[in-house]
């Protein structure tokens, strides 16, 4: 599996988009979000996201982005920006490209730091033998570890004026 075989799923509805939802017990509808642009950096949603709630006002939302591969769905532990009105916004650039993702929201799964290593959910599949995938292939691991002393964490923490601190999940800006 690729980066250039995730395809965004054509309905919020599609059975393997009901059968991701039901395995891993997300209750939220899903729903397609507009990309928009704030000015940050693929691949770094969480900081993004956090960033903008603490800027912005807001909240960080944990979720889903939803991709179709030809063996199912794939959930990309994935976080966007809740504005003051109640309204999901995608400040991260889609990770397979295009101006939209398919997301839904993740009302249990957060990031926490353990002994300098911040924890988060690894990508999830809706395969019966595989739910677990990290970096195209199955793994038994539910949570993965982002080094606090990552040279990149740091310097896009560093370019934001983002307090690393601030990455794990809180109850006020998520």
């Amino acid at each position: 599996m690729t980066q250039l075989e995730g395809q965004l799923p054509t309905s919020e509805l599609a059975p393997d988009v009901i059968a991701f939802t039901g395995i891993f017990d997300l209750t939220d509808p899903s729903i397609f979000l507009e990309y928009k642009d704030e000015g940050y950096e693929p691949d770094w949603c969480h900081v993004s996201a956090k960033h903008h709630a603490l800027s912005k006002n807001g909240k960080r939302v944990h979720g889903w982005a939803l991709w179709q591969f030809p063996s199912g769905i794939m959930g990309d532990f994935h976080s966007v920006w809740e504005d003051a009105d109640g309204t999901l916004i995608d400040i991260t650039p889609p990770k397979y490209g295009g101006n939209q993702i398919l997301f839904v929201r993740d009302r249990i799964s957060e990031i926490y730091q353990i002994n300098g290593v911040f924890a988060l959910p690894t990508n999830r599949m809706s395969l019966a033998n595989s739910r677990f995938w990290w970096e195209g292939k199955p793994t038994q691991e539910e949570v993965w570890g982002l080094l606090e002393t990552n040279s990149h964490l740091i310097n896009y923490c560093s370019a934001l004026g983002f307090d690393l601190n601030n990455l794990v999940t809180d109850p006020i800006h998520g």
